[in-house]
């Protein structure tokens, strides 16, 4: 017979649902039975089973399905098939069912209809080789298991609050009766309330006229136990050891006295009573006697987790008492070396080589006190040390790198293992020249054998370039112009020398002065670095408007090479005047740096720049790229341990893995004192306290790869599930984070989770969330129990207590973003923060982010409107700061039963058109004020608002604002900005608070507000020149610093938006730049025959360029950051405004 005495809730809801499940995949309820097999000849030739099928009616006995099962033995000579069967009633020998199985099948089963509750069957089968079976099976409806207890705990006090709920698989009604006594009949689920804490005995039965009996136990909430020794020796101090139960305990001693511990000097019995919060309470004796203890039975022991250690390594040493009176305490002498001194097993971290011997005293709870002794020995060992100091290379592509080793310890001479294999001996120094950038490994020897290794990195200054202009590069003949050499990289400080030198007031200057020019000229600037690295650039200054349509690109044949190969560079020009002059940049590793197609073989990947020259002075430059695959690309390593904790004086074993690279490999662990092996994959470590391990793993190409490995000692921490409540409300879901108060070792990770009652549940496993989603219209509590791993496998088992409520009835719930409590996560939340800002308090138990309700302890401060502090610490960690707007951010818009009101009137707050254009395509920015002279803004803190705009008329995503850094209402320092865009809405929510606690009185401007008009106004008549673009105010909330409000009167505003006539756009000549998107340059194709002018100005409306040009104008756009950008092209007839994107790839 099978019973289930659950006694605690917390595993009953895990073994329901696996019976459950175990009954819905087998098919069929499996009763006991007994089996007597009465005749079986020739061996196990034959099985042969008969037990009831689901669905048991005790109201009709004899109108059960049986599953009859035969098996032949495969393997048996004689277990082949057909078989013939009969069944027969054993009461009346009558027979019920017989008949032959289909040939050649081996396993046979049917339904046999018409069986009987609490009658013996008898079934016998046989073939045709003489083999025959004879079994019985006794069909019990006792044995038929539908019900399971599901007991909750009763209180100590008042107690008898305890309850039982009893989950059935069967149909109800269910009549229960408990200890004898009829608690009624049920048509849901029984829920038996008013239990004391006890042992219970029920007998269930449901509709189909079955009976369970039922065994479980209802504990108490809060169980306590106290214990005293036995006996002591007076005088005596005696302290009860109390564990369970929830703090403050109180104490109550048959002398009276109420303290945690007394002194005993009279001989005789002494018993005390100790409660706990919840009022259990416990009750331990001790006898005092005058006599004196016998203190011989008192052993003491030590241990270490090694014999011997090199100098200075740590380890553990362990103490253990036997006899005398437990409890005992511990104490080690020469406490500077111990982790703690007062543990059984402290860890030893010696500081001096000639420490050896440890020492603990033991004293038992008599006083009686025992000592002894363990001896670890530091030897001394390989222990020298290898320093890298590298000096990286000259030039960017040279291979002219170094690196210094000094070593310090160990024995002298010391050989040198080289990357390629080579070999040096030095004593105290050693200089390792021609390197190339990267990472190098170095391995070293002592004349003793010890070995250690060093890897270090060979850096590369960076590029050396030159990108001369003029400060005027369109000149009239006989006028004169500024070159700007613009050198960055390599190694500065650096030396120019420009040619033509004739033409220049001073041709070594960065920025030289020309000669008054009659003719287009090209200046070639040669810029040399502090190494000696060279660079060349070159600038055209045009003199009489000549127009230079000069073009060149650059192939690179194979665009990828292994180190040694070579590419072939081929250029290919384009306009211009023949004959053309080639000069290739870095000139390093080309077979000719002036052809027009030169090879290149260099070591690394290498960019060279193509700078072409006409006849006529035109220049133009092009790159190149040639990829060097050194084949240590995708080359990894990662490195793991098992157990993840190690205890003391054990080993584990050590895996590693390798992708990428090529076998085979060799393998280099540090440190390695405390490994079998330092110089295989998966070594086993024995260590004493937690280290950190480096893997390095050469390839057979000398590519290198690394990873660390935590190694972690000591007992793993047992594994904690923290029970939680959460309060959500009715028709709501709810996504909890279990994990965040459990504790274990390492990673914790969610396993699996249930819902009793029965509520919708969806896990995301990954990361370890629950989504949890009452039933439509449930209101009351829910259970929800879930299993959590941690990195050693162990688990534990938690619940979340799910309290469904109507909106807006817990009001001591904290939901992360509403800061205020006024039901909604927005704008006005910020101002909250800002009050409370730098304010700590009780940190939440359950610190996610996710909506619904979280319990949260008040804080002992409160706002001007009585909200205690506690809702402005959105993220729960204890404090408020910046970082709680991002629960703000996260759950932006979303709503609980609360309510929220404005302020309409008071100090004026308006819009003023700032820098930007009104018209299609560009910039707008719009100036945010508060107060003016006549009705300043006195004892301003704070601010939250709404600017709603046409959204039609705005580009996606460029809606902004930036607060005043300067302002009267703050600076940057003690200030704290938020904005959010809801575009759909056409609205930009905007919260501005100062975070000092001080507040501050005046007018004027507190922001901008940014947005960028469309260029394309779709819908719009074609013919209207102008478009309005309404601003206004919305949700309003300003405040002092103690919380109350100040009355804003909030002001619209309409901004004119003009459209840009392109009719004359062709004689312009004002075409559109390109590419578009740029990435490191744009190009403009400005009028050959004037100067335009150029501004371009980012979305903000700060200038990043401003200039004259004509022609192919390009704009180098490298060092800007990626976004939208806007270029005002003004010509002699008209201008233009293009929008342009920056999109570094």
């Amino acid at each position: 017979m099978l019973h289930f005495c659950i006694v605690k809730k917390c595993s009953i809801k895990i073994t329901h649902v696996v019976m459950k499940n175990l009954f819905k995949t087998i098919g069929f309820f499996t009763l006991l039975f007994s089996v007597s097999v009465h005749a079986q000849l020739l061996g196990d030739c034959m099985t042969v089973a008969l037990s009831l099928n689901e669905g048991v009616n005790c109201n009709e006995p004899c109108s059960q399905n049986a599953n009859l099962t035969i098996v032949g033995n495969v393997s048996s000579p004689f277990g082949a098939p057909p078989y013939t069967y009969n069944i027969f009633l054993a009461s009346t020998g009558i027979n019920i069912a017989s008949g032959t199985t289909p040939p050649g099948s081996y396993t046979f089963e049917a339904v046999i209809p018409n069986i009987c509750l609490n009658e013996l069957y008898v079934v016998s089968a046989q073939n045709s080789l003489g083999c025959a079976v004879t079994y019985s099976a006794l069909l019990s409806a006792a044995d038929y298991t539908f019900a399971f207890a599901n007991p909750a705990p009763a209180s100590c006090s008042p107690g008898c609050d305890g309850s039982v709920f009893i989950d059935c698989s069967t149909p109800p009604p269910y009549t229960v009766a408990l200890n004898g006594v009829l608690y009624g009949t049920f048509t849901d689920y029984p829920l038996i309330t008013g239990l004391c804490s006890g042992e219970y005995t029920g007998l269930i039965t449901d509709g189909n006229g079955c009976s369970n009996n039922l065994t479980f136990f209802v504990p108490t909430t809060s169980e306590i136990t106290v214990w005293l020794p036995e006996t002591v020796s007076v005088p005596a101090i005696l302290t009860p050891t109390v564990s369970g139960g929830a703090a403050p305990f109180t104490f109550l001693w048959n002398t009276g006295e109420t303290t945690a511990s007394i002194n005993v000097s009279l001989p005789g019995i002494y018993s005390v009573t100790v409660y706990n919060s919840d009022g259990c309470s416990a009750s331990a004796t001790t006898t005092a006697t005058n006599i004196t203890p016998d203190c011989s039975t008192l052993v003491a022991a030590a241990t270490a987790s090694v014999t011997s250690v090199p100098v200075g390594t740590g380890y553990q040493v362990f103490a253990t008492a036997t006899g005398g009176t437990p409890p005992y305490s511990f104490h080690w002498e020469n406490a500077a070396y111990m982790s703690n001194p007062d543990i059984a097993n402290p860890f030893v971290s010696p500081g001096d080589p000639s420490y050896f011997t440890s020492v603990v005293a033991v004293t038992d709870a008599n006083g009686c006190v025992a000592s002894a002794a363990v001896v670890v020995i530091q030897i001394p060992g390989c222990d020298f040390t290898v320093s890298a100091l590298p000096t990286q290379v000259s030039c960017n592509g040279l291979c002219d790198g170094s690196v210094l080793l000094a070593f310090s310890g160990g024995v002298p001479p010391y050989l040198i293992t080289l990357p390629d294999g080579s070999v040096i001996t030095a004593t105290t120094f050693a200089t390792i020249d021609n390197l190339c950038p990267g990472t190098h490994l170095i391995t070293i020897t002592d004349a003793a054998g010890c070995t250690s290794q060093t890897a270090f990195s060979i850096l590369m200054p960076p590029t050396l370039l030159a990108t001369p202009t003029a400060t005027d590069a369109t000149i009239a003949p006989g006028e004169t112009t500024t070159l700007v050499a613009n050198v960055s990289g390599g190694t500065p400080p650096y030396t120019y020398q420009w040619q033509p030198a004739s033409l220049l007031t001073n041709a070594t200057a960065a920025n030289p002065q020309t000669l008054p020019l009659s003719a287009t000229t090209t200046f070639t600037l040669l810029a040399t670095d502090a190494n000696g690295c060279m660079v060349n650039g070159v600038v055209t200054v045009s003199a009489g408007g000549f127009f230079c349509d000069l073009a060149a690109t650059v192939t690179v044949n194979p665009p990828v090479i292994n180190p040694g190969e070579s590419a072939q560079l081929t250029a290919a020009i384009t306009g211009g005047t023949p004959p053309y002059s080639y000069t290739w940049n870095p000139p390093l590793y080309l077979d000719n740096p002036s052809s027009v197609a030169p090879i290149a073989t260099p070591p690394v990947t290498t960019t060279y720049q193509l700078i072409v020259a006409d006849i006529t002075g035109c220049t133009y430059t092009a790159p190149a790229v040639v990829v060097v695959d050194s084949g240590c690309a995708g080359f990894a390593a990662a490195a793991t341990v098992e157990p993840f904790i190690i205890a003391p004086g054990t080993s584990a074993q050590i895996y590693s893995t390798v992708t990428g690279g090529t076998p085979p490999f060799s393998y280099f662990w540090q440190p390695e004192t405390f490994l079998d092996n330092p110089n295989i994959a998966n070594p086993v470590i024995t260590p004493p306290y937690n280290t950190t391990l480096t893997l390095q793993v050469i390839d057979a190409n000398g590519c290198l790869a690394q990873t660390t490995l935590e190694i972690v000692t000591g007992i793993p921490a047992p594994v904690t599930a923290a029970n939680d409540t959460v309060y959500i409300e009715m028709n709501t879901s709810a996504t909890i984070a279990p994990l965040l108060n459990d504790s274990g070792n390492g990673t914790l990770n969610l396993f699996s989770a249930t819902t009793l009652p029965i509520h919708n549940l969806a896990i995301d496993y990954s990361a370890d969330l629950i989504t949890f989603a009452p039933q439509a219209g449930f209101l009351g509590e829910a259970i929800i129990s879930y299993i959590l791993l941690d990195a050693t496998g162990a688990t534990a088992t938690g619940q979340i207590v799910v309290i469904v409520q109507m909106p807006g009835e817990c009001d001591f719930c904290v939901w992360p973003g509403d800061a205020d409590n006024n039901g909604i996560a927005n704008n006005f939340d910020v101002l909250n923060i800002g009050l409370a800002y730098d304010f700590s308090g009780p940190e939440r138990t359950d610190q996610s982010t996710n909506w619904y309700g979280h319990a949260a302890a008040d804080w002992p401060g409160i706002f001007s409107d009585g909200l205690n502090h506690k809702y402005a610490d959105c993220n729960g960690n204890g404090i408020v700061n910046a970082t709680d707007t991002l629960a703000i951010s996260q759950n932006y818009g979303l709503t609980h039963g609360k309510n929220q009101t404005e302020q309409t009137t008071g100090v004026p707050l308006y819009f003023v058109l700032e820098s930007g254009g009104s018209s299609l395509g560009e910039p707008l920015t719009v100036s945010v004020h508060l107060g003016d002279t006549e009705n300043p803004a006195t004892d301003f803190y704070g601010i939250a608002f709404s600017v709603l705009y046409d959204a039609t008329l705005i580009d996606p995503n460029t809606a902004g604002y930036s607060p005043d850094a300067a302002s009267w209402a703050g600076t940057s320092e003690n200030t704290l900005k938020f904005d959010k865009d809801l575009y759909a809405n056409g609205q930009l929510d905007i919260a501005f608070t100062r975070i000092d606690h001080n507040n501050a009185s005046g007018y004027g401007k507190i922001g901008e507000a940014h947005f960028v008009i469309i260029e394309n106004i779709e819908g719009k008549n074609s013919d209207e020149n102008s478009w309005d673009l309404p601003l206004s105010f919305a949700n309003i909330r300003c405040i002092k610093n103690d919380g109350t409000q100040i009355e804003v009167n909030a002001q619209d505003a309409v901004v004119v938006i003009t459209g840009i006539d392109n009719s004359n756009a062709a004689q312009h000549t004002l075409a559109a730049p390109y590419p578009n998107p740029a990435n490191h340059t744009i190009n403009f194709p400005l009028p050959a025959a004037e100067t335009a002018i150029l501004h371009i100005t980012g979305i903000t409306g700060s200038m990043v360029y401003s200039g004259k040009g004509s022609g192919n104008t390009v704009i180098d756009t490298s060092q800007w950051p990626s976004g939208i950008y806007f270029a005002n092209i003004t010509g002699s007839k008209g201008s233009m405004v293009y929008k342009i994107m920056v999109q570094h790839r």
